[in-house]
């Protein structure tokens, strides 16, 4: 799950955000017990303000930074692109996974 915020370039122009749904196969490769790089794709769904749900792909690189067997530090880098109308994007982000 996903939500984005873009600010518009021009006071004419609102705002808009955006929601996203994914499903991203990933690769691992494993450097030690702690540190794995990945690399994923997917199918994703975007939730456009304002706008119809639109389909689209993801890809995604990464490391992950395990802590312990419970907890991992996540940095990864997302392409986004919506297959019916020109939108791509890339976000950043920080992420910490619980696994049970």
């Amino acid at each position: 799950f996903g939500f984005n915020y873009f600010f518009a370039d021009t006071p004419a122009l609102d705002d808009i955000y955006i929601m996203t749904i994914a499903a991203s196969m990933r690769y691992h490769k494993h450097f030690n017990n702690n540190i794995s790089l990945f690399l994923g794709t997917g199918p994703e769904l975007f939730l456009i303000e304002d706008a119809d749900p639109k389909f689209g792909f993801l890809g995604e690189m990464g490391l992950d930074f395990k802590l312990n067997r419970l907890i991992t530090l996540e940095r990864g880098a997302r392409y986004h692109g919506i297959l019916d109308i020109d939108f791509q994007c890339m976000t950043a982000d920080l992420c910490v996974l619980f696994r049970f």
